[in-house]
């Protein structure tokens, strides 16, 4: 490695102590989301995927879900092969998601070439020490984030930022957020917590974002299949989360956040799992 990256290595060692240090003076802060008021049930948007993490998705699930989609709400796409599914449904807006710079341009021709609307781009960079973020944007997160909002910007487009929990925690949360018109901070690692510590880590991360950009919108991204931890950093198989797990924490989120999005696994009927949530958020009205 060139001393340059020497040197990067020894910043990131530094930052993870400052976070760590700054994580724990704050653990017995009250949180504060800015405004301080609820969300009420029209306000709270979902963010969902139209593709699986571990495969295809069932056939039908966009159908089921196109009933329980809002206008507000963002469909995640990664590139061509959810063209027909975006195609399907007449609500929702569209972002295209992709942790390299160099994904969001090509996916954004390939979208536009073939009249796809695209309101969104979403750029998730992986953790620093592995993933597909190519190692220059690792090297220069904050260098990644400006050109992904240029290229939104050229386009017209929102940005979502949704970056690894590392790369938040180390204090780059705060300088990407003002960057972004929406801020996915991934709680997923630490869903299956008790409350009280979930809620802990989950208000933690947040204050990063807040720290850069007080009135970002801020989503919470959960899974249908969250991670379990043997101990820290090391993840040790997956486990089904249930439609009352998942409604449990986004109760628990919605007054501190904006929003909630999704990882989806086929594993466990995980997009069925995720439609009986969605059915006990957003009950049908029945006429009188």
């Amino acid at each position: 490695m060139t001393v340059c990256s020497e040197q990067y290595g020894k910043a990131h060692a530094a930052a993870r102590i400052t976070a760590a240090v700054l994580l724990l003076a704050f653990s017995c802060l009250a949180f504060s989301t800015g405004s301080g008021t609820a969300n009420d049930e029209t306000s709270f948007r979902l963010a969902i995927p139209l593709y699986a993490e571990d495969g295809p998705l069932p056939h039908g699930f966009t159908g089921k879900l196109k009933d329980l989609l809002r206008p507000e709400d963002i469909l995640f796409v990664r590139g061509g092969e959810e063209i027909p599914l975006v195609q399907a449904l007449d609500r929702g807006k569209v972002a295209l998601v992709s942790p390299s710079l160099e994904g969001l341009e090509k996916g954004l021709t390939l979208l536009l070439s073939r009249n796809v609307r695209v309101d969104f781009l979403c750029y998730s960079p992986d953790a620093l020490s592995k993933g597909d973020t190519p190692q220059e944007e690792k090297d220069d997160p904050r260098g990644a984030v400006k050109k992904a909002r240029a290229l939104a910007q050229e386009h017209g487009l929102g940005l979502i930022l949704s970056p690894d929990t590392s790369v938040t925690l180390l204090a780059f949360g705060a300088d990407m957020a003002p960057h972004a018109d929406i801020f996915m901070v991934q709680l997923q690692r630490w869903q299956l917590f008790e409350r009280e510590t979930f809620m802990n880590m989950a208000e933690r991360t947040i204050w990063w974002v807040r720290k850069g950009s007080s009135d970002v919108p801020v989503f919470a991204q959960l899974s249908t299949n969250p991670p379990v931890h043997r101990k820290a950093g090391i993840r040790d198989g997956m486990v089904p989360a249930s439609a009352d797990d998942m409604m449990e924490r986004v109760r628990a989120l919605e007054n501190r956040t904006s929003g909630a999005a999704f990882l989806l696994y086929t594993a466990d009927n995980g997009p069925d799992r995720f439609l009986e949530f969605l059915r006990m958020l957003r009950p049908p009205e029945h006429g009188g």
